[in-house]
């Protein structure tokens, strides 16, 4: 007889059929017998048998007989049936005793049992088990998702924010983020469409439509654009192009900032900001000719543009034509309905140079005026009351810029003067 196997201390036991030996996998069916019981429950004569740990007798002593079964045992709601008697009024324990087989606690089968009797019991066993299957409680079935962001250069983005969202009916979004080598999986999700979307400062978005299916994986790869989503590609490439002109001109990489704003122009013609950025690295080139040349065709584009016009206004004043700058950064000033403190400050600077002392005052005080944290404002009007010898104003204008730009391009000139106009603490 082969010994079952499988451990014997997780309470559970292999099937195993041979040789007449059979065994569950929830219950030991039957008991320990002897073989003296055994040959008692057969009757071999007769071809007959009784349920495994029922008392069965040939003749007086045994006690009161039982009726022999039908040939070929009993049926599968007998065989449930007596199954589930057995389990109630036994109460022992199913797992095998430390240190023995188990299949010691199972049903043996006398060699004079004929092989059609066999085979309808394994059949019943069978069908038992999967009885007990369909009575297993049910486990909720669920897919997942396994992606991997990357940046338009292929490389992976760690700590992008991942948002999956359920597209069918039922609204559902779960959160989550990206990993340092880029991947995220995400588990439990129903069967259905989802739009799984990642996100990056400065890298922008992207997203990958997935339908997830119960027990599967699904796999996306999603690259991150800074266009969003479903863009014209030729608004596309002027963003892009323009993106990276300012990000060179930060960089101070001016000859890459005006290629790129030359591109973007190269895609949609016209666009005053693009002209004005141009100007701008020119100036930082020291191409003052090229700088006003761009800055002319900016206004072109957008006559009132506050910024070209205040550029413009600054080159005129460096280069003392001092007139010109007058016109312009009155131009600045009158674009802007609330007041462009810039503006009104740059006429202030213009009139300052130009030896116009008073008129320039009055600018001053109008910047500051529509901007009250204009620092260098507060700062060239206290300059102007100086001027004009009224020292507790001029002061106060001082110790005021002091507080908005402690660091300011003029605080090295503003404590010197307050050293000087402030009488000494005792």
């Amino acid at each position: 007889m082969v010994q079952a196997e499988g451990p014997e201390e997780d309470g559970h036991q292999h099937q195993g059929i041979e040789s007449g030996e059979f065994m569950s996998n929830t219950h030991w069916i039957g008991r320990k017998m002897t073989n003296a019981a055994m040959a008692t429950a057969m009757n071999p004569a007769r071809n007959q048998c009784v349920a495994a740990g029922d008392s069965a007798s040939t003749g007086s002593g045994g006690g009161a007989a039982r009726g022999p079964l039908r040939r070929g045992c009993f049926t599968m709601r007998e065989h449930l049936s007596r199954r589930s008697a057995g389990a109630s009024a036994n109460t022992t324990s199913a797992r095998a005793p430390p240190g023995r087989h188990a299949s010691s606690f199972a049903l043996h089968w006398t060699s004079g049992v004929s092989r059609t009797m066999i085979q309808p019991t394994i059949t019943r066993f069978l069908a038992a088990a999967v009885v007990l299957a369909l009575a297993a409680p049910a486990v909720a079935q669920t897919g997942l998702v396994k992606g991997k962001v990357v940046s338009a250069d292929g490389k992976p983005v760690a700590d992008a924010v991942i948002s999956i969202e359920f597209m069918e009916g039922v609204s559902r979004k779960l959160a989550t983020k990206s990993d340092r080598r880029g991947e995220f999986v995400q588990l439990g999700l129903q069967s259905g469409g989802y739009r799984i979307t990642a996100t990056a400062d400065k890298l922008g978005s992207g997203f990958a439509d997935v339908r997830i299916r119960v027990g599967n994986t699904s796999e996306v790869t999603i690259t991150l654009s800074p266009v969003p989503p479903g863009t014209d590609p030729k608004v596309a490439a002027l963003k892009v192009a323009f993106d990276e002109g300012v990000a060179a001109s930060r960089a101070n990489d001016f000859d890459t900032a005006i290629a790129k704003f030359q591109a973007a122009l190269a895609v949609q013609a016209g666009l005053h900001e693009c002209y004005y950025n141009i100007g701008y690295a020119y100036l930082q080139k020291k191409d003052e000719k090229q700088a006003e040349e761009n800055w002319k065709k900016s206004l072109e584009q957008k006559a009132d543009h506050a910024e070209t016009l205040n550029a413009l206004a600054t080159l005129y004043n460096t280069q003392k034509r001092f007139d010109e700058a007058a016109a312009v950064s009155a131009k600045a000033a009158a674009s802007s309905p609330g007041g462009n403190a810039d503006a009104i400050y740059n006429q202030g600077i213009i009139l300052w140079n130009a030896g116009k002392i008073p008129e320039a005052k009055v600018k001053f005080e109008e910047a500051v005026k529509a901007d009250p944290a204009h620092a260098d404002a507060r700062f060239q009007l206290g300059m102007a009351l100086l001027n004009e010898g009224k020292m507790p104003e001029a002061v106060a204008s001082f110790e005021e810029y002091m507080k908005l730009a402690p660091t300011g391009q003029f605080a090295g000139q503003a404590k010197a003067m307050l050293a000087q106009l402030k009488p000494p603490v005792a």
